[in-house]
């Protein structure tokens, strides 16, 4: 069993999901973020699928919402309050473990977490291509989740492009990490200067 359980879900997660179950004496930790504050995220899209997707295909005209809502926002976790709360937290946890094992996750374990996992990497000495590559064996595990959602907007929509599109709820996009870089170079100079400097970690 890990010694920490850390949540990064938003408090709209929680409350349709709710909290982690027990697992074992692992201590339950959260640093709430909320990656999209606006309708794109209700709290879980499968609990209204059809009214949902209908929704998003109607302003979803070139095949390229979701895609670009993500790009856009997807940086938003490394110069927000509640976003450095979140990253602050999560190695604050890390180093309390001691080198213990540790879990941490979002809802679908790629955005938030995939952000959160970045930082990590680059702290262990990882390159910038690996852990790209890292990022993007998100699609591999995510496979089945997205063709089930690809399906079901092709059933409703009959168009390829947008059920392409809305499928990347389930899924990560390169762009979006490359965002995430960009962002913290535009304000921040490099990862390194936002770990040490925002974050306060040490060499």
């Amino acid at each position: 069993h890990p010694v920490k359980d850390i949540d990064f879900r938003s408090n709209r997660q929680i409350i349709t999901d709710g909290l982690d179950p027990k697992l074992g004496d692992a201590e339950y930790c959260r640093y709430p973020y909320s990656s999209l504050k606006n309708f794109l995220m209700t709290p879980d899209i499968t609990d209204h699928v059809l009214d949902y997707i209908q929704t998003i295909a109607k302003l979803d005209r070139t095949g390229t919402l979701i895609h670009d809502v993500y790009r856009d926002n997807y940086g938003n976790v490394f110069i927000t309050d509640d976003g450095i709360q979140m990253i602050r937290g999560f190695f604050d946890e890390i180093l309390d473990a001691n080198g213990k094992t540790v879990l941490w996750h979002c809802k679908y374990g790629k955005d938030r977490t995939g952000n959160a996992t970045m930082l990590l990497l680059t702290v262990l000495g990882v390159d910038k291509e690996t852990i790209i590559a890292d990022y993007m064996l998100t699609n591999s595990f995510l496979e089945e989740s997205r063709k089930e959602l690809y399906d079901k907007v092709l059933e409703i929509t009959g168009d390829e492009a947008i059920s392409n599109d809305i499928a990347l709820l389930r899924g990560v996009s390169r762009d979006w990490i490359d965002k995430s870089y960009e962002m913290i170079e535009r304000y921040y100079g490099s990862v390194d200067n936002f770990l040490h400097n925002k974050i306060g970690l040490t060499d």
